[in-house]
């Protein structure tokens, strides 16, 4: 009968959730030190390639030159 408990499922003993912040998602089943015992909110979405690509596009947005434009009483 041992062999046969290896394909039996196991009982659920607690369900995970996800709480959105503005830092990350963290898990409900932390406590509130989280912080202090070197936990990290999970980032969805975070991929350095993609950060990488939106740091080029802001320093590129970056150089572009600005003018300033007036409109006149006559519409011009």
């Amino acid at each position: 009968m041992a062999l046969l408990d290896w394909f039996r499922r196991k009982p659920q003993t607690e369900q995970k959730g996800w709480v959105q912040t503005m830092e990350g998602a963290l898990d409900s089943s932390w406590d509130w030190g989280w912080w202090q015992q070197d936990r990290k909110p999970r980032q969805y979405g975070m991929n350095a390639t993609v950060e990488a690509c939106i740091s080029t596009l802001a320093q590129t947005a970056a150089m572009c030159p600005i003018q300033v434009l007036e409109e006149s009483e006559d519409g011009s």
